[in-house]
């Protein structure tokens, strides 16, 4: 019987190894379906305060900067240009600490009416040296008409409002022998005003484009071109 029972259980390990080296298959599973990871589109660009669609904007320079009416100026036309802001602003700032430009404007006319006639009459001989007789006059003329209608864009009223008021005051207590200096250093600030509005729409139509053809690829309004550039070519 020991015999019998050794037997069988040599079978039995015999049995149990084979098993153990049989290979395991694999056990089926069902793949688990990952869903697309969701889009955020972020916020359609917002177009400049007081800006519009199609509205002309002044063509960069050679330099890469915005064309402006107050570049490569002497220095009688720096202070004339200033001066005209000055016009400007007593003619349409108004409400609030505004009330005070057309008494000050007035009162700064009165006090050096002498120095800006001789001021003008230098800018007249130099348009003459350009263009001899009255059509040099006439040339400077219409430089003035674009330089007002330049100083009266409603975009930047406030702002240019808030820059001239401090000029007017300022220029109260100056002495005529520091105009030249006040002037060239505070028309650029005046002008920045104009240039960088008009850049910040630029780079606003710029990102707008961009935004449209990233979320709208088949939407178009005329605002800009399909490339990104500028409705105005810029």
């Amino acid at each position: 019987m020991k015999n019998v029972i050794l037997k069988s259980s040599g079978l039995m390990i015999s049995v149990l190894a084979i098993a153990a080296c049989a290979p395991v298959k694999p056990v089926a599973t069902t793949p688990v379906a990952i869903p697309p990871a969701a889009v955020v589109i972020p916020p359609r660009p917002i177009a400049p305060a007081g800006s519009y669609a199609g509205m002309t904007i002044p063509p960069l320079d050679a330099d890469g900067t915005r064309s402006s009416p107050n570049k490569n100026l002497t220095p009688d036309e720096i202070i004339w240009n200033l001066r005209s802001a000055y016009t400007v602003a007593a003619v349409g700032c108004r409400g609030g600490a505004n009330e005070n430009f057309t008494a000050l404007y007035n009162e700064f006319i009165k006090k050096h009416s002498k120095y800006m006639a001789g001021i003008s009459k230098n800018i007249d001989k130099v348009y003459q040296s350009r263009i001899p007789g009255n059509a040099g006059l006439r040339a400077r003329d219409t430089d003035m008409t674009n330089l007002y209608n330049y100083f009266s864009l409603p975009s930047v009223s406030d702002p240019f409002c808030d820059k001239m008021l401090a000029v007017a005051y300022d220029w109260q207590s100056l002495p005529a022998t520091q105009f030249e200096a006040y002037s060239i250093a505070k028309l650029p600030e005046v002008d920045a005003i104009f240039t960088g509005f008009y850049d910040s729409y630029v780079a606003y139509e710029r990102a707008l484009a961009e935004w449209r053809m990233k979320y709208e690829p088949n939407s178009a309004d005329g605002v800009t071109t399909a490339a990104g550039a500028s409705s105005t070519g810029l």
